[in-house]
Parts: structure tokens; sequence; C-alpha cells
């Protein structure tokens, strides 16, 4: 069997769907007038204490682009074996918090399918960091921002 693996940034959560981690999502929208992400990805910047989503003037992405980023986790990640012989598949959520330095502050799982891709994906995602990113901006100023990394599994 091999994996076909499919990645992509559009992720759709709502602020009620985020984990609570250290700091709580408020359903607040801040917005500079800026253009919005037209991928469908949600981006969440810390602001008092919590993390609020946010229309940014300028996402954060990996050095060397997205289709790198989408080249380094195809090549670094691996189908579990359990995975493979209980022919689980889906889609592994990762949220990551990259900081306003671009340096990738946080990766866990945000939605998990078990039988060992969520670690996996984790592994993967966060080999990410030794490449390194450009951080999110609004107007211009660099800004810390937590979003969704979906990695699909599909057994075959």
């Amino acid at each position: 069997m091999s994996l076909y693996l499919f990645l992509s940034l559009a992720a759709s959560c709502s602020a009620q769907q985020m984990p609570q981690r250290t700091h709580p999502v408020s359903q607040e929208f801040i917005s500079d007038g800026s253009k919005t992400d037209n991928d469908g990805t949600v981006y969440y910047i810390y602001k008092d204490g919590m993390y609020k989503e946010a229309a940014l003037t300028k996402e954060p992405e990996l050095i060397g682009g997205h289709s790198l980023m989408e080249t380094l986790i195809t090549l670094n990640i691996r189908y579990p074996d359990i995975a493979r012989q209980k022919k689980i598949g889906g889609t592994v959520m990762v949220s990551v918090v990259i900081d306003a330095d671009g340096n990738l502050e946080d990766a866990y799982i945000h939605e998990g399918i078990g039988g060992g891709c969520n670690d996996e994906a984790l592994r993967a995602v966060r080999l990410l960091d030794q490449t390194g990113f450009e951080p999110a901006e609004i107007k211009g100023k660099a800004v810390t921002v937590k979003y969704d990394i979906p990695i699909t599994f599909l057994p075959k």
C-alpha cells in the first residue's frame, strides 16, 4: 500500500473549534481593512491575552514558498504501519504558532485521526522550523499568528 498525501493550507475552522491552549480564543474579529486570504485559512493573532481572528496584510509563509512546504512535508512524512494495517485515513489538523520573528513557536494536534498519523503529521510539521518562516504582518508590523495546516492521509 502506498500513501497519497495531500497538503492544503485551506482550513476552515471557527473560533469555537480552536482548542484552548495557554490562552483562550476570542470571537472578536480584528480588521484593518486589508485583504483577506482567498484560500479559506483562518488566522488568529495574540492580543490582550487571547487569540483573535484577524485579517492579515501579509500571510506567514515558509521561506521558499508554499510549494517547498508541500514538498518538505511529502518527503519527510511516513505512513504509520498501524494506520496502514487498519486502513486509517483522514485529515490531521496541525495548529501552528509562528512568532513575529518567523520562528515556529508551537505546533500541536487540533484534530486527529489516530493510528500514529497524528504523531507523524506533527513530526513532519515541526521539521519545517529548520527552514524558517516569513512572519505574518498587519499594516507592515510583524505579528505572532496561529493557524491550521491540514495533512490528509489516504490509505490504498
